[in-house]
């Protein structure tokens, strides 16, 4: 009984007619390197992403959320041009040059045989997104939602050009960044300023935490709390226990943005005040509490990150 099977033949443009006259695109099946190179740069002229990817050797779990989406006129390559080609074999080279945002790229497309196909094996570059603040839990690129951890992240891209965007948040801003993606990897990187609110807060929520940590009365007769202070006591000649801090006049505060979160460091000492229960070792006092006054800063930096509205305090 004769075959029920259509008949393929591979007609122009690597179109695949079925026998009836049924026809779909295919890429690369019965083409040369020089057919799919052509077919890459004008998917990127086109802005068709996903074009793009099916002539690209790729994973089949690629991250494809900036994948999906066309790239708008402004941000697509433009003069494309391709150059010599150069096949041994089951591989090749193609030298190809295009403009992208403005500035001339050259480069080399390197392509191999996967089964009958040809395709690209450098045809994915990336993206890095760096910089935004840490509470934030997402970006917008080329108003796609892209999931940042830590501030940044990192995904495959098509070469062209993208934007990024980040939310304002309570204790930082950050201006729209844009960069191109060529046969190297792009990067956005986001310079926080800080919102006023985000400041005073770093400050007060300092202060907080050094209050709330002399109270708690640690043990130390020197420098509690991350802090630089000026009490000398003779420890041969005084047992000491009961420690009580308390501050009397806070220090004075500098704070600025760092890398997604606040620095604060002291610019002039304030003032505390420990009382201690003193044995004299030598008896030559009646055993009883005492009071030392002291100057008191800060002992270098203190990093303050937020969730929302919400500060931490790392001494």
């Amino acid at each position: 009984m004769p075959s029920l099977r259509p008949a393929l033949v591979i007609g122009a443009a690597g179109a695949l007619v079925l026998a009836g006259g049924l026809t779909t695109a295919v890429h690369g099946v019965g083409t040369t390197p020089t057919d799919v190179a052509r077919e890459y740069l004008a998917a990127l002229s086109a802005g068709h992403v996903s074009k793009a990817l099916a002539l690209t050797a790729h994973s089949a779990t690629v991250d494809r959320t900036l994948l999906t989406t066309d790239l708008p006129p402004a941000d697509r390559i433009t003069k494309a041009t391709l150059g010599r080609v150069t096949r041994k074999d089951r591989t090749a080279t193609a030298a190809i040059s295009y403009d992208v945002d403005g500035s001339a790229q050259t480069t080399t497309l390197r392509l191999s045989k996967h089964g009958d196909t040809w395709l690209v094996d450098n045809g994915l570059s990336s993206i890095v997104i760096d910089g935004a603040a840490t509470d934030v839990a997402s970006v917008a690129v080329n108003g796609t939602k892209v999931k940042v951890s830590a501030g940044s992240t990192a995904l495959p891209a098509v070469p062209g050009l993208y934007d990024a965007k980040m939310p304002p948040t309570f204790a930082f801003t950050a201006k729209e960044q844009k960069a191109p993606v060529t046969g190297d990897p792009g990067a956005l990187h986001f310079d926080l300023t800080a919102t006023a609110a985000g400041e005073k807060e770093a400050a007060a929520a300092v202060l907080r935490a050094l209050k709330a940590c002399l109270a708690k009365a640690p043990q130390v007769l020197e420098n509690p709390c991350g802090t630089d202070t000026t009490v000398f006591v003779d420890k041969s000649e005084f047992r000491n226990t009961g420690f009580r801090w308390t501050l009397l006049k806070a220090p004075k505060l500098h704070v600025f943005a760092s890398a997604g979160t606040f620095e604060v460091d002291a610019t002039a000492p304030g003032k505390a005040q420990i009382s201690v229960y003193a044995v004299d070792l030598k008896h030559r006092y009646l055993p009883g509490r005492i009071t030392i006054p002291t100057p008191l800063t800060l002992d270098g930096l203190v990093t303050v990150t937020f969730t929302g509205r919400v500060a931490k305090v790392t001494f």
